[in-house]
């Protein structure tokens, strides 16, 4: 018969070493994405939710911990917020995180009042659009029409 090793929270905490920039950084194993984990209690914990929950308390129903140092091993309690599980895409270093931020369009005018036009995709995700682009763009696309128009008739 096998001997199961009985992992403790002092062996946890000592595999747990600080960095110059204040994360706790987890030194045993992670899973394909860099997050700690380990068998504590016969569960299967990542390490920051098992840090959180013992320094911090229980994690809310429903909510997922983000990192805002954006170091999946970091088991720092003051560097994980939880979050929305929707929201986690709109933080850190994301495609969709950047978009959300941006406060203009491209040519420079602000996403707000009047000039906003917020339109649906099929699969339920949302854009925002420039209104004085659009219609910049759709009076430009008319004209175009309308030269094209008159070049076939003469």
């Amino acid at each position: 018969m096998s001997k199961v090793r009985l992992i403790t929270m002092e062996i946890i905490l000592s595999r747990l070493e600080p960095d110059e920039s204040g994360c706790l950084i987890w030194r045993g194993t992670t899973d394909n994405k860099g997050y700690g984990v380990v068998r504590y209690e016969k569960k299967i914990w990542k390490v920051h939710r098992l840090i959180y929950t013992q320094r911090v308390g229980p994690i809310p129903d429903g909510f997922a911990l983000h990192h805002i140092c954006n170091t999946p091993p970091c088991a720092e309690p003051t560097h994980l917020k939880p979050i929305l599980p929707g929201d986690h895409i709109f933080v850190g270093k994301t495609f969709a995180a950047a978009n959300r931020a941006k406060t203009h369009c491209p040519s420079g005018h602000p996403y707000e009042g009047d000039n906003l036009i917020i339109k649906s995709r099929s699969d339920g995700t949302t854009f925002r659009l420039c209104r004085i682009c659009t219609n910049a763009a759709a009076l430009a696309r008319y004209y175009r029409i309308q030269k094209k128009k008159q070049d076939h008739s003469s």
